[in-house]
């Protein structure tokens, strides 16, 4: 039963993938521009969520992805994607402005949306949340992904400053993001974990670039 379950969510999974990739080629082939790829995929995910709701089963019984699954294989083809197309004198030649807006301005971000959550609910604005718990999420929100945005500066053919500036920071601003809430989560149970999951976050970054010149040279 396990085994059948797992069969359908993966059926349902590659489906709607094959459905996303065909209406974007639709798009493309018409050249539509006044519905960028990226808003016509999020309607095809609201119509798909409305159908897995009004056919009354769990989401879970239709649709499995964990994130062992998504980090794996979803993953991994998206950031290679973005790197291989990435113009790289364009983003160098930007990287001091690309990174204080991706580690800066994320981390100014999270602060902002952590206390305003959490202020707006001890005075009863919304559901009350704990310090660390709304700085969590503030974390989470603040890791924005302008797929729209940069869907509508390629159909306008804005400036290529713009462009790289906008998708440098949000290549980097989901790693500062990731490190950010595990930080906080780390200091939930022990405060003094926050040095070590920033140190393992520069390590890994650093290591990945090394990883990356070293594999480009060969």
């Amino acid at each position: 039963c396990c085994s059948r379950g797992c069969s359908w969510s993966l059926v349902i999974g590659i489906s709607i993938l094959l459905i996303a990739l065909f209406v974007g080629y639709l798009l493309l082939l018409t050249k539509i521009h006044t519905l960028p790829e990226s808003v016509a995929v999020i309607l095809l995910g609201i119509f798909v969520g409305l159908g897995i709701k009004l056919s009354g089963k769990p989401l879970q019984h239709l649709l499995r992805l964990d994130p062992k699954t998504f980090f794996l294989y979803f993953l991994p083809p998206l950031m290679f994607e973005c790197g291989y197309s990435l113009q790289k004198s364009n983003f160098f030649s930007n990287i001091g402005s690309i990174l204080l807006f991706a580690v800066a301005g994320t981390t100014i971000s999270t602060v902002i949306v952590g206390y305003m959550v959490y202020i707006a609910g001890a005075i009863g604005l919304c559901y009350a949340l704990p310090l660390i718990d709304s700085m969590s999420f503030g974390a989470l929100i603040s890791a924005v992904d302008p797929v729209a945005t940069l869907a509508i500066f390629r159909a306008l053919h804005v400036r290529p400053t713009l462009y790289m500036l906008v998708l440098g920071e949000s290549a980097l601003n989901d790693a500062v993001a990731i490190v950010l809430f595990r930080a906080i989560q780390s200091a939930r149970d022990d405060p003094t974990t926050v040095m070590g999951a920033t140190a393992s976050f520069f390590a890994v970054s650093l290591g990945s670039v090394l990883i990356g010149i070293i594999v480009a040279l060969l």
